[in-house]
């Protein structure tokens, strides 16, 4: 990661106060309208070793999460974060997602030589 993460708006910057939380959201943004399963974000989160009570703890950074999405008003612009089987999809445009669109931006250059 080259910065923090956080959620910006026009009028606010925000982030999140546990390493945990802010690991999860940056995966959940990497990985955009995709479904993460449990499983797979435990072993990310606790790099392989997760604890027994890892579906737990990332319920409650799951809602961490969501509560700051819509302090921020995320809704308004099409992000949302949900529970899809036995995973979570951060959904939004991803021209909205600073990596992405960084992407996106060195495939348009690409193009352009």
């Amino acid at each position: 990661m080259l910065g923090p993460v956080e959620i910006k708006t026009a009028s606010t910057v925000r982030g999140l106060s546990r390493r945990r939380e802010c690991c999860l959201l940056a995966v959940l943004l990497l990985e955009l309208n995709r479904v993460v399963p449990v499983d797979r974000l435990a072993d990310l989160l606790w790099d392989g070793d997760p604890p027994q009570r890892a579906r737990q703890i990332l319920d409650s950074h799951v809602a961490g999460i969501r509560k700051l999405l819509a302090e921020v008003g995320a809704a308004a612009h099409g992000v949302g974060l949900v529970t899809v089987g036995r995973g979570y999809r951060m959904s939004a445009d991803p021209v909205i997602v600073d990596a992405h669109q960084f992407h996106m931006l060195v495939e348009e250059a690409g193009r352009i030589r």
